[in-house]
C-alpha cells in the first residue's frame, strides 16, 4: 500500500475540461512529497483487501480508535463505489477526497465528498468522460478527515 500525505497544502481545485495534471504536478499543487508512515496521525488506520474485481483492490481508511472509528471511508473496486460515514456527532462532517490517476500517473479526476450521517453516504465515482466506469489499472487515492481536521493519508487502491 502506498501512502501520500495530502494534508500540508490546500487541495487542488477540480480540473477544467481538457487540462491534464500529472502525479508530479499534483504533488506540487495539492500535496507535499510522500511522507513516512510515522508522520501519519495516530488515530488513522487503513487496510486494503481483494473483492470480486479481478486486478482491483478495495479498502478503507478510518479515523478514530481501531475497531471503533469516528469517521470511515470505504472504496470498492468492483463498480468503483465509495461510501463515507460520520459516527461521531460533534458538529463536524466526515470529509473524503478521491483522486483518480491513470497508470502513467496523470490525474484524470478529483472529487470531494461530505456527510454528517452515521447511516452513511454512498457514491458511484464515475469518470469525467461520463462513461461511469474507471478503467482497469487506474489508481484511486482516498484521504479522510473531519471538516477542519488533519487528513489521514491518501491510500492508493486499484480500480
Amino acid at each position: 500500500m502506498s501512502l501520500i500525505d495530502f494534508r500540508r497544502r490546500p487541495v487542488a481545485a477540480p480540473l477544467a475540461a481538457g487540462v491534464a495534471l500529472t502525479a508530479a504536478t499534483a504533488l506540487a499543487v495539492g500535496a507535499s512529497s510522500p511522507a513516512a508512515a510515522d508522520d501519519e496521525p495516530a488515530d488513522c488506520n487503513s487496510h486494503s483487501y481483494d473483492d470480486e474485481d479481478v486486478g482491483g483492490s478495495s479498502g478503507e481508511v478510518n479515523k478514530g480508535d481501531a475497531g471503533d472509528p469516528r469517521y470511515s471511508v470505504q472504496f470498492w473496486a468492483e463498480g468503483e463505489h465509495l461510501s463515507l460515514w460520520d459516527f461521531h456527532p460533534d458538529g463536524h462532517e466526515a470529509e473524503a477526497t478521491a483522486y483518480i490517476t491513470e497508470p502513467g500517473g496523470e490525474m484524470v479526476d478529483f472529487d470531494r465528498f461530505r456527510t454528517g450521517s452515521s447511516d452513511g453516504a454512498h457514491y458511484n465515482l464515475g469518470t469525467p468522460d461520463g462513461s461511469g466506469n474507471i478503467p482497469e489499472g487506474y489508481k484511486v487515492w482516498i484521504r479522510l478527515r473531519h471538516t477542519g481536521g488533519d487528513w489521514c493519508y491518501a491510500v492508493k487502491f486499484t480500480a
